[in-house]
C-alpha cells in the first residue's frame, strides 16, 4: 500500500485517500497509541450507536506511523459553509446545537472511557501559566461540579462538522470523554469566544470573534431550548475548562486573554487565590 493522495492534515494527524470509499487518518510519529486507540473504540461504538459519525473500519500501522481507516464523508465543514454563506448563520448555529443536543443523549457506560472531569483535571495539572495554588482551587471546585455518563465530544466546533446537503457527520473523537454534557457545551463557549487564528491579522480575528459571538448566542439559546437547561448551569463548567484549555499549545494573545477571563471567573465563584 502507497499512500500519495494527502487530502487534509491538522496538528495530530494527516488524512490520505484510500480508495473512493475509505480515508486513512494518519498520526504523527510519537503520537500516543492509547489516544489513537481511544478514538477508534469510541468512533466505533458511537457509529453502531447511530449517531452521526464516520465508521471506523480498523486500526493501521504504514511506514511506522499508526493510523484509522475511516468511511470517506463527501462533503466540507460547517466552517467554510459559515464563511461562504454568512447570512445562513442562524440556521447552523441552529443545527450545531441540535447536533450536539442530539449527540448528548447517549449514555456510556464502558468503564475504560476517561471521565470528563479526569480529562479536566489532568489538563490542568500540565499547565505551568497559573500558580500552584490557584490551580489546586480550581481542581477542587471542579470536582464538586456534577457528575454525568454522557458522551462529550471534549473538541466540538464548526470545523469538526462536515456537511452535504442535509447530512451532517461530526469528527475527530480523539478527546471525547464521558460525562456531564454541560461540561461539553461549556468547552465550545470557550472555543467560539476566545479562539486565535495565528495566521490571520488582528482585524481579520476581530471579526471572526465578532461573527462568532453571534454564532454563539444562537447556539446557546437553543442548546437550553432543546435541552431545559440553565444557562448558569453551563457557565458553571467554564472556569474549568477555560484553566485545561491553558495546557494547549496557544498563541499568546489566547492564553492571555483566557488567563484573564479565569482570574475573573475565580472571583466571581468565590475562589480564593
Amino acid at each position: 500500500m502507497t499512500l500519495t493522495n494527502l487530502i487534509g492534515q491538522g496538528r495530530t494527524a494527516q488524512v490520505y485517500e484510500l480508495d473512493a470509499h475509505k480515508i486513512i487518518k494518519l498520526f504523527y510519529h510519537g503520537y500516543p497509541q492509547h489516544a489513537i486507540e481511544n478514538e477508534y473504540h469510541i468512533s466505533k461504538m458511537l457509529y453502531n450507536s447511530g449517531l452521526p459519525v464516520a465508521n471506523a473500519h480498523n486500526l493501521i500501522t504504514y511506514q511506522a506511523r499508526l493510523g484509522i481507516v475511516y468511511d470517506r464523508i463527501q462533503g466540507v465543514t460547517m466552517l467554510k459553509n459559515i464563511y461562504s454563506k454568512p447570512w445562513r448563520y442562524r440556521q447552523y448555529a441552529k443545527k450545531l446545537a441540535e447536533l450536539h443536543h442530539h449527540i448528548h443523549q447517549e449514555t456510556i457506560m464502558d468503564s475504560e472511557i476517561d471521565s470528563y472531569k479526569n480529562k479536566l483535571i489532568t489538563d490542568m495539572q500540565k499547565i505551568d501559566l497559573l500558580d500552584t495554588y490557584t490551580i489546586d482551587k480550581i481542581i477542587a471546585y471542579t470536582q464538586a461540579l456534577p457528575e454525568g455518563n454522557k458522551i462529550c465530544h471534549g473538541d466540538f466546533h464548526p470545523d469538526n462538522i462536515l456537511c452535504n446537503n442535509d447530512k451532517h457527520v461530526v469528527i475527530d473523537w480523539m478527546t471525547a470523554t464521558k460525562g456531564n454534557p454541560l461540561g461539553d457545551v461549556a468547552r465550545t463557549i470557550i472555543l467560539l469566544e476566545y479562539v486565535v487564528f495565528p495566521h490571520m491579522s488582528r482585524i481579520s480575528n476581530y471579526m471572526v470573534h465578532v461573527f462568532g459571538k453571534i454564532l454563539l448566542n444562537h447556539y446557546i439559546k437553543t442548546y437550553i431550548q432543546r435541552s431545559g437547561v440553565k444557562i448558569e448551569d453551563i457557565h458553571q463548567w467554564k472556569l474549568p475548562v477555560a484553566a485545561a484549555r491553558l495546557s494547549e499549545d496557544l498563541p499568546k494573545e489566547e492564553n492571555d486573554t483566557l488567563i484573564r477571563f479565569i482570574q475573573k471567573e475565580i472571583k466571581k465563584c468565590k475562589i480564593k487565590e
